[in-house]
């Protein structure tokens, strides 16, 4: 999985992860831990039928997602909804626009390395941006 599909990813998962009021992050949702891929393409592709013709660029982007969907395995999928549970924690009471802050940083990273430990034989297959961008803060 490139580096932009996980963003894609990571932005879809945002419809379903997150408890939201307004913009700030009230916590996960209780069901976030049991999506699968197949979950959420089936969600994706029962919106898809309901979207009204008329707006072809919300029908292409809708397309794209359950295209990627489709492409990416259970494994990546899987990945890239840890990170995102792990962020939405993080992120609980504040805004989702706000920058993390440096604590908060080091928490992610703390987390994901230790995810990272937990499945060592799995990490050499993904591509992981929050892993990236937060190695370094080792």
């Amino acid at each position: 999985m490139t580096n932009e599909q996980e963003e894609q990813l990571i932005i879809i998962l945002s419809d379903f992860i997150p408890i939201m009021d307004g913009d700030r992050v009230q916590g996960v949702s209780p069901s976030a831990k049991d999506l699968t891929r197949q979950k959420v393409l089936e969600q994706l592709e029962e919106e898809q039928s309901q979207l009204p013709e008329g707006d072809p660029a919300l029908l292409e982007w809708e397309e794209e997602n359950i295209e990627l969907l489709k492409m990416i395995t259970d494994e990546e999928f899987q990945a890239v909804l840890t990170e995102k549970i792990l962020l939405t924690e993080i992120q609980i009471g504040q805004s989702i626009f706000q920058p993390l802050t440096a604590q908060q940083l080091s928490v992610l990273s703390e987390k994901l390395q230790g995810q990272k430990e937990k499945s060592v034989e799995n990490s050499d297959k993904q591509s992981s941006i929050f892993k990236n961008i937060f190695s370094w803060l080792r």
